[in-house]
């Protein structure tokens, strides 16, 4: 057992390597399949019977960052998966090594926060969202008591579009600001949607703390001393993931953020504040200065 866990942790250690971006395709996802064929048959998870407690092996932080790169880059460079079916999708290169990622991460093998670059990517090719929203849904079924870890996961992928973003801002009124904005609107819309409309949690605290964390959060920087202000139209991309009695919560954050600060936050407070009665309503669509089309409540 000593001589096969010695020989094991060796090569677990040589794997992470060959998963890099200087090796070809077929080395990294050989590399990739025997790093996740060592976790799924000698992972932390087999501690739990005695009789193989001598034999698990954990994988450290640079062993995970490195497959969950390696997957997360597959989705984020194929777009054109034409698969129709979960099932059929496990054939594909690509969304093989998708759905085993979100199938260990679904599991509990691998981190809930490893969904997070997953989630990122939503909106880029519809088999790999099923697959990525498919195991968000299942952990919320398998873990419910660790819904505050999936809640933070999904709001990690929201704060990390809006920080990538940054250095963009202030963005003025021309064709490549309008183009990064447009981009990152849709980005948000694309996740909201899918969590809203395609995925439905049991539990709605997980919304619930999503969705006011991440209002409050651009709310936040949008209105700090030197914040873009411009930022505050992305939360109508993200309107969809307030519930109806959440909204006043939302409202008052804008209201003291405006008696405070003078910030003029007047179009999302009264969007907000009429929707809650309109919200079932389809919204006007009006241009803003960014060139981007935004519903408006009436």
């Amino acid at each position: 057992v000593n001589c096969c866990m010695s020989r094991t942790a060796a090569l677990q250690a040589l794997l992470k390597y060959f998963l890099d971006v200087q090796y070809d395709n077929q080395v990294r996802k050989m590399a990739f399949i025997a790093l996740m064929d060592l976790l799924e048959f000698m992972g932390p998870h087999v501690a739990t019977q005695k009789r193989l407690w001598a034999i698990h092996i954990s994988l450290d932080e640079e062993e995970v960052t490195a497959l969950v790169n390696y997957a997360s880059e597959m989705m984020e460079a194929n777009r054109s998966c034409v698969h129709s079916l979960l099932k059929d999708a496990k054939l594909s290169d690509c969304c093989g090594v998708i759905y085993k990622t979100c199938d260990f991460i679904s599991r509990g093998l691998l981190d809930i926060h490893c969904i997070t670059p997953f989630l990122k990517c939503i909106g880029r090719c519809s088999t790999h969202d099923e697959i990525v929203m498919e195991s968000v849904n299942r952990y919320s079924i398998h873990f419910p008591n660790r819904w505050e870890l999936l809640a933070v996961s999904i709001l990690n992928a929201y704060v990390s579009m809006l920080e990538n973003a940054m250095p963009s801002f202030p963005m003025l009124d021309d064709t490549p600001h309008r183009y990064k904005f447009s981009h990152l609107y849709m980005s948000l819309l694309n996740l909201t949607q899918y969590l809203v409309g395609r995925n439905k949690f049991d539990n709605k605290n997980i919304m619930k703390l999503l969705s006011i964390r991440l209002h409050m959060h651009i709310i936040d920087v949008a209105l700090s001393p030197n914040g873009p202000r411009a930022m505050l139209e992305l939360l109508y991309a993200v309107r969809e993931t307030l519930a109806v009695e959440d909204v006043n919560l939302v409202l008052s954050f804008l209201h003291q953020y405006r008696s405070d600060t003078g910030a003029d936050v007047t179009k999302y407070y009264n969007f907000l504040k009429q929707s809650v009665f309109k919200f079932d309503s389809p919204p006007h669509l009006v241009p803003t200065t960014a060139g981007i089309i935004f519903p408006v409540a009436y």
